[in-house]
């Protein structure tokens, strides 16, 4: 038997802004530029700007895992 695995890496961004904390789930990238940040996300919707004078702290993490594909059985 052979299991082809595909690799998975999800990143997160933690917020902390004058209004709360946001957890943003499946961000691809973040990028701080002087107005603030301006986050990217998966899925192809439109980066997100979270401006400097809101933002009081930021953290990125990621997590990685093993997704299954497909399995394969071996004839003998």
């Amino acid at each position: 038997m052979r299991v082809h695995l595909k690799r998975r890496i999800e990143r997160t961004l933690t917020l902390w802004t004058e209004y709360g904390v946001e957890r943003m789930e499946r961000s691809v990238d973040f990028e701080e530029v002087d107005a603030g940040l301006i986050v990217r996300r998966r899925g192809g919707n439109s980066a997100l700007s979270i401006p400097r004078g809101s933002l009081i702290r930021y953290e990125a993490s990621s997590s990685e895992s093993n997704e299954i594909v497909a399995i394969e059985s071996l004839a003998d």
